[in-house]
């Protein structure tokens, strides 16, 4: 009987145990969920950042070779 309790008891601990570390890995799952997320966020802005100076840059270069142009034809 009492072989019995104690294999009930470990059998608790073992399952309170793997409760615990179920919960602990679900934790974690969701903590790095939410960090992919504000990577990704975070990855959006510097492209759209990156989109605009990209547009800035073709249009100063225009500006550019426009004045080269006229200068070059005086």
């Amino acid at each position: 009987m009492r072989e019995s309790e104690a294999a009930q008891l470990r059998l608790v601990a073992e399952r309170d145990d793997a409760e615990r570390e179920r919960w602990s890995i679900l934790r974690h799952a969701r903590d790095e969920a939410e960090r992919g997320l504000s990577l990704a966020t975070q990855l959006n802005l510097r492209e759209a950042q990156v989109q605009q100076l990209q547009e800035e840059l073709h249009e100063v270069s225009s500006q550019y070779y426009c004045l080269l142009d006229s200068f070059l034809r005086c």
